[in-house]
């Protein structure tokens, strides 16, 4: 392409590039020094317009160039409106900071409504705030290998990116701390728990004030059943009211509970100023770098760190989640914990009381330390579980703590009613992992296909059986929801531990399904009763699951796809061996699974693109 010189440029004509000077310059005859051919770009002057908001109205409206002179811009002296020339000088510069502004001035009003001076939400608890999953709906051939290395590959197996969900907070305003709340007065000798140790007596001068942070422990504490966080009701109250004496809860707690809060609200609250997480997430690690003292202390610790490996199990921090679980069973083996079952006539109080009464933390309440203890290690086991299974990683936890929750739940088989959510959610991945398991050791044995006429081989059939007895338990617990918004996370969390076992049972019939004609079509009920739970859970509802649910999803898909496979193969061989209905029945059941896994909105990306693999 022939260069051009700076008169053609400036010109804008076509240049031919010859030198010394090109025909455009030589036939207009107006100079007979040669083109230049070295442009140098002109810098651009800086433009005369005005920020926005600074321009007088009427240029405003009608979008004219305006230069701002007072009191007549030039723009409406040529347009002879001199009288219409006016200015705003009230208008903010920036609409944005405007909104914010306004928006935090209704949220001191709607705090000052719904908790007045002296009242404490979990006293008078109206449920004129929606809750996580409301605020939408108010406002508008197959073989195990098979089958879960394909899952793994749906999931994505390059993504390292593992995040526990956050649903949204309700509207409870950022600056609504009450004007002067009152902390309950609890001793030492009213409380379940034991004194804290004298080490950690008391909590940094950045937390002196009880209003300090109140917005962050709300969102803590109206999103804890995700986070499987589970105390008595003295420590709940303690930790809401940010108790400075250290006496109930550990104050590495309160700074954890400070870190999640900040987290929420950051990621369902744009609009505002963002929260730093790291002065709390320092003073969590400041606390905790003191060794526990006391079995109060020890299970307080674990409980932190289950949540601080919950905190950093994303992206390149999965290393650091993983170290952070290794803790916790160090403090388990040094202080010898062990998850005992309940005594024989024990009736949680907590799991059918507090799922009436209108209390905000109601599913988090244990009904003493032993309660407390034991749905911390249960957690510590459903954490390392779920890295296992999402992220293919060895479980890193003692196998003495897996044997004594098997014992666990032969205690709760006859009693399902009585164990807590994080009980159950643990429950669901054993009783996958266990399936697996028995399908592993099946193919490992090398025996051909059974006869038609057999029966299930026994461990097949004992795990079958297992799986019915706990979802007709769990059938049980959902019917018994009170049909109450406040109740929607309970009911996601118990459809959630409903769907992980589903799997499992779809999985063995799957397997069984070649030598079992029986079997296959079990195999297909199973899949729909996994696909209409998915189906029936909104985007918000989606957004309380756990992880493992993409490992669900995508081993059900996996199934469907091999199923389908089969019934296209014999169709050929066997034309109208079935029916139009049964040969859109598996098409349906893949596009409701493809479709589930786009509407899903987890605040972090959880499975690492799931809704593109599957």
């Amino acid at each position: 392409m022939a260069p051009t010189c700076a008169t053609c440029k400036k010109r804008k004509v076509k240049c031919d590039g010859q030198t010394p000077m090109c025909t455009p310059c030589a036939s207009r005859r107006q100079s007979t020094s040669p083109c230049d051919y070295n442009i140098t770009r002109q810098p651009h002057s800086p433009s005369d317009l005005l920020p926005r908001g600074d321009a007088c109205m009427p240029c405003r409206r009608k979008k004219k160039k305006c230069n701002g002179e007072r009191p007549v811009c030039r723009t409406c002296v040529v347009a002879k409106k001199e009288d219409g020339c006016v200015y705003n000088d009230n208008s903010a510069p920036n609409l944005l900071t405007t909104l914010v502004e306004r928006n935090r001035e209704l949220e001191r009003l709607l705090g000052a409504v719904c908790w007045p001076s002296g009242s404490l939400p979990y006293q008078q608890w109206s449920g004129a705030v929606p809750i996580p999953g409301e605020m939408d709906s108010t406002t508008n051939a197959g073989s195990p290998e098979s089958i879960w290395s394909a899952s793994a590959s749906i999931v994505g197996e390059s993504s390292t990116i593992f995040d526990w969900p956050l649903p949204a907070p309700d509207c409870t305003p950022a600056t609504s701390a009450p004007s002067s709340p009152t902390l309950v007065a609890f001793s030492p000798q009213n409380s379940l728990s034991a004194p804290m140790s004298p080490q950690i007596s008391c909590l940094p001068k950045s937390l002196e004030s009880q209003e300090d942070y109140l917005d962050l422990r709300q969102a803590f504490l109206q999103n804890g059943i995700v986070l499987g966080q589970s105390s008595t009701r003295e420590k709940w109250q303690a930790l809401y009211m940010c108790d400075t004496s250290c006496s109930i809860v550990h104050p590495a707690l309160i700074h954890v509970a400070h870190v999640f809060g900040a987290r929420i609200l950051n990621r369902w609250r744009p609009h505002m100023a963002p929260i730093d997480e790291e002065p709390h997430l320092n003073g969590a690690l400041m606390m905790l770098s003191m060794p526990p003292m006391t079995r109060s202390d020890a299970v307080a610790h674990i409980q932190c760190y289950c949540l601080l490996a919950v905190h950093f199990m994303k992206g390149p921090d999965l290393a650091t989640g993983r170290e952070w679980l290794l803790r916790a069973d160090t403090i388990v083996r040094q202080f010898d914990l062990h998850i005992v079952p309940p005594p024989e006539g024990y009736r949680r109080g907590s799991a059918r009381h507090y799922l009436s009464e209108d209390c905000p933390f109601r599913d988090l309440v244990a009904d003493g330390e032993d309660d407390e203890r034991r749905d911390a290690l249960c957690q510590l086991l459903y954490i390392d579980s779920v890295c296992a299974l999402r992220m293919r990683l060895p479980t890193i936890i003692s196998p003495q703590l897996r044997q004594e929750f098997d014992v666990l739940m032969q205690h709760y088989m006859t009693q399902m009613k009585e164990a807590s959510i994080v009980v159950l959610r643990m429950a669901s991945i054993a009783l996958l992992q266990e399936a697996r398991m028995v399908m592993n050791n099946g193919l490992s044995l090398g025996s051909p296909p059974l006869p038609s006429n057999r029966s299930v081989p026994t461990p097949f059939a004992s795990t079958i059986r297992r799986i019915h007895l706990y979802l007709t338990d769990l059938n049980e617990l959902i019917l018994a929801v009170p049909p109450s918004p406040s109740n929607r996370p309970w009911y996601v969390m118990l459809q959630q531990c409903t769907l992980v076992p589903g799997t499992a049972l779809a999985s063995i019939y799957h397997l069984l399904a070649s030598s079992h004609p029986e079997s296959q079509r079990k195999c297909i009920d199973a899949i729909a009763e996994v696909v209409s739970i998915s189906d029936a859970l909104s985007p918000d509802d989606c957004g309380q699951l756990d992880p493992i649910v993409s490992v669900c999803w995508s081993i059900t898909l996996n199934i469907s796809m091999q199923i389908q496979q089969q019934i296209v193969e014999r169709n050929l061989r066997e034309p109208g061996c079935y029916s139009g209905v049964q040969m859109g029945q598996v098409p349906a059941f893949i596009e409701a699974l493809q479709t589930c896994a786009r509407k899903v909105k987890w605040p972090f990306p959880l499975t690492g693109g799931m809704a593109l693999h599957i």
